[in-house]
C-alpha cells in the first residue's frame, strides 16, 4: 500500500517501530493527549491505507496556502533531525519514518488562510497495528497512558455539552432560488449552496473532545483534528479531494445524497443526483486534466453508505510525470477549490456563491490532509470550525433544475443529523 515503510533502513535511528496494542482504539489514544495548551494534530479513518495517525504535540502556524500541504525540499530528513536540511536527496518519499506535513487550506472567497505543520515524530496504525519513527519509548509511553486512561472513561464523558443554532435556512432557501434563477438563465448548471450551524463551545480542546466522540460515533472516511494558536479544525469528512501516490492521483467526488434509512437503490435511479454527479465528474476532470495524464473514470456512480446517508460517488484519475512532494501545490492548484463545492461552470459558480451566501465558509469546503512524500486530502464537507468560542459547522448541496428549497434543506439536515448531538 505505501511503498518503503516497512523496507529497512539505511539508518538505524530512522528505522520504523512496530508497538502492538492492537486494541487500542486512535479514539483513546487521542483522547489522553488532549489538554488546554497543546493539542496533537489527528487523522483517523482511511487516510492512505493508514487507520490512524497523530503526532502529539503539532500545532500549526500559518503559512502560504502553496505551502500547507507540500513539505519544502529536504523537510523530512532520513535522518530524523527536525532541524531539516537543504539536501533534497536525503528525503525518501512514502515514507512515514521521515515525517509528515499536516495541513488546511480554506475555501478562498471572500478570505483565505492557511496552516501547517512538519511533525518529525508521529505514531500511526495499519490494519490494526500501531507504529512510530520516533523514539520507541516515548511512542510507548504514549500508548501505555491511552491503554490505562480508557478504562476510565466512556465515549458518553467525552464531550461538552453543545446547544446548536436551528441553522440559517432563510438565506440557504434564497441562495437555491436564487441558484435556480441563474441556471433558468444559462448561467450555471449546477452550484453547491451552503449552509451553517453554530453552538457555543469554551475551548479548542473542548472542540477536540466533540471530534473525538463524533468520530467514535460515526467513523468517517477521512477524519482530521489541527488546531492553530487562535483556532481549530474539526473536519468529519467522508469525500476525497486529492490522493497521489507515487505517480497516480486520484479524486472521488460526491454528488447524491438520501438518508440512511432508504433504499439506496433510490439513489442510483434518481435523475438529479445522477445528473449532478456526472456534470461534477466532467469538472474533476478537466481539473485533473491541466496537470496529469491518461484521465480515466475507473468508477462512475456507485452507491456508498457514509455516516447517516447514502452517497453517489465516482472515481477520477490520471497519472503525473513528477512525483516529487513538492509538486504537490501544482495538483492542488488545478483542482482547488474541489469540484464537488463549488459548480459548473466553474468560475461562474464562484462568483455567485459569494453573493448568494451571507457569510464566509471558512474552512468548511476547502481542504484538510497531509503530506508523508505521497499526498491525501479530504474535501472539507461535515467539518466545524472552532474560533472566539463557537464552534461552526458547515454543510451543504448541489442544486440543478430539478432542485426545491425545502428538499435540499432536508438534505442538509439529513448529513447534519450524525454531527449536531
Amino acid at each position: 500500500m505505501l511503498p518503503g515503510l516497512f523496507d529497512e533502513s539505511d539508518d538505524d535511528s530512522a528505522s520504523v517501530t512496530r508497538l502492538g496494542y492492537t486494541s487500542l482504539d486512535p479514539v483513546d489514544v487521542g483522547l489522553s493527549l488532549l489538554n488546554d495548551d497543546d493539542l496533537p494534530a489527528m487523522a483517523i479513518g482511511a487516510w492512505g491505507g493508514l487507520d490512524a495517525v497523530i503526532a502529539p504535540d503539532a500545532v500549526c502556524t500559518y503559512c502560504d496556502p502553496d505551502e500547507a500541504l507540500t513539505p519544502r525540499p529536504g523537510v523530512f530528513p532520513r535522518s530524523g533531525n527536525a532541524a531539516g536540511n537543504d539536501d533534497e536527496s536525503t528525503g525518501a518519499a512514502s515514507d512515514l519514518r521521515n515525517g509528515v506535513r499536516f495541513g488546511f487550506i480554506s475555501y478562498p472567497e471572500p478570505m483565505m488562510y492557511a496552516a501547517g505543520v512538519t511533525a518529525h515524530e508521529v505514531i500511526w496504525r495499519r490494519d490494526g497495528e500501531w507504529f512510530t519513527n520516533g523514539d520507541p519509548d516515548w511512542a510507548e509511553d504514549i500508548l501505555a497512558t491511552a491503554n490505562q486512561r480508557r478504562d476510565h472513561h466512556t465515549v458518553a464523558d467525552l464531550p461538552p455539552a453543545t446547544h446548536w443554532s436551528s441553522g440559517d435556512r432563510e438565506p440557504h432557501r434564497r441562495g437555491v432560488l436564487n441558484c435556480l434563477d441563474a441556471i433558468r438563465a444559462g448561467e450555471v448548471y449546477q452550484a453547491c449552496i451552503s449552509a451553517q450551524f453554530r453552538t457555543p463551545m469554551t475551548s479548542r480542546a473542548d472542540a477536540a473532545r466533540w471530534w473525538l466522540a463524533t468520530v467514535h460515533r460515526t467513523r468517517p472516511r477521512y477524519a482530521m483534528f489541527l488546531a492553530t494558536h487562535d483556532r481549530a479544525i474539526a473536519s468529519l469528512s467522508p469525500e476525497l479531494f486529492l490522493e497521489r501516490r507515487g505517480s497516480t492521483v486520484w479524486s472521488s467526488p460526491i454528488k447524491g445524497t438520501i438518508p440512511i434509512d432508504r433504499d439506496p437503490g433510490e439513489l442510483a435511479r434518481s435523475r438529479k443526483d445522477v445528473a449532478e454527479n456526472i456534470m461534477i465528474v466532467d469538472l474533476v476532470r478537466n481539473d485533473l486534466s491541466r496537470v496529469c495524464r491518461d484521465v480515466t473514470v475507473p468508477s462512475l456512480l456507485e452507491v456508498v453508505p457514509a455516516p447517516g446517508v447514502w452517497h453517489l460517488v465516482s472515481t477520477v484519475s490520471g497519472q503525473v510525470d513528477d512525483v516529487s512532494p513538492a509538486q504537490d501545490s501544482g495538483i492542488i492548484d488545478a483542482c482547488f477549490p474541489p469540484a464537488s463545492v463549488t459548480g459548473t461552470p466553474k468560475l461562474r459558480a464562484r462568483e455567485y456563491l459569494a453573493e448568494w451566501e451571507p457569510v464566509p465558509r471558512g474552512i468548511h469546503c476547502g481542504t484538510v490532509g497531509m503530506n508523508w512524500g505521497d499526498l491525501v486530502a479530504n474535501v472539507a464537507i461535515r467539518t466545524a470550525e472552532w474560533v472566539n468560542g463557537e464552534l461552526v459547522l458547515g454543510t451543504g448541496g448541489g442544486i440543478t433544475i430539478d432542485s426545491s428549497p425545502d428538499a435540499e434543506w432536508a438534505e442538509i439536515m439529513a448529513k447534519t443529523s450524525t454531527l449536531r448531538w
